[in-house]
């Protein structure tokens, strides 16, 4: 669980992830929280650096009333300090749903175009990006998404979100006695991969 109320610091993560993977069957993430610590990091470490790329981040710049310009990044692993990092092969069981929200769905989009990475749970809320305000008349304030983010491949992610491969719905049973049934989906997925 990379929420920031369980896990808070990624360079204690990345080394137990590095000591436990040479033996693990499979790996469940739940990204369902919001991650504070350097998920890049923690990203870097499960799938590997080389061929690794960030979503697209595009701002737009006004330097004049009728003069626009985009500035487009997307970053790679090697950009992010990998190097030839192996990653894990075998099966990531990545859990969202809707709060997954910016940097939890900025973490999910870098793990998405791997194979071996099946997303369970419901769709992620499909809001990433710096944040922009404004202060409204009557002492209101408005924040809104100040960029357009992209999926690596240059697909569209803003009211889309992440779509899991796999849907899983909580239940009024599974609410009231506390079963997470997307854990448990995420679970039989990894084992049912094994061999």
């Amino acid at each position: 669980n990379l929420g920031d109320d369980v896990e808070t610091d990624a360079a204690d993560l990345v080394a137990r992830l590095v000591q436990q993977m040479p033996n693990a069957q499979g790996i469940v993430v739940d990204m369902r929280g919001y991650p504070r610590l350097d998920h890049y990091r923690v990203a870097l470490t499960l799938v590997g650096g080389e061929g690794f790329e960030s979503p697209i981040f595009e701002l737009p710049v006004w330097t004049g009333p009728d003069v626009l310009t985009i500035d487009s990044q997307q970053y790679t692993g090697r950009d992010l300090g990998g190097q030839n990092t192996v990653g894990f092969a075998g099966p990531i069981a990545l859990l969202v749903g809707p709060t997954s929200v910016s940097a939890a769905e900025n973490f999910s989009m870098m793990l998405t175009p791997f194979e071996q990475v099946t997303v369970i749970g419901r769709a992620s809320a499909a809001t990433n990006g710096n944040i922009t305000g404004m202060w409204l008349p009557g002492g209101f304030g408005l924040t809104f998404t100040g960029m357009a983010v992209y999926f690596t491949d240059g697909g569209l992610f803003h009211g889309v979100g992440i779509v899991p491969d796999i849907e899983v719905w909580p239940t009024p049973a599974s609410l009231a006695n506390g079963t997470d049934l997307a854990l448990l989906r995420a679970i039989d997925h990894v084992r049912a991969q094994q061999p």
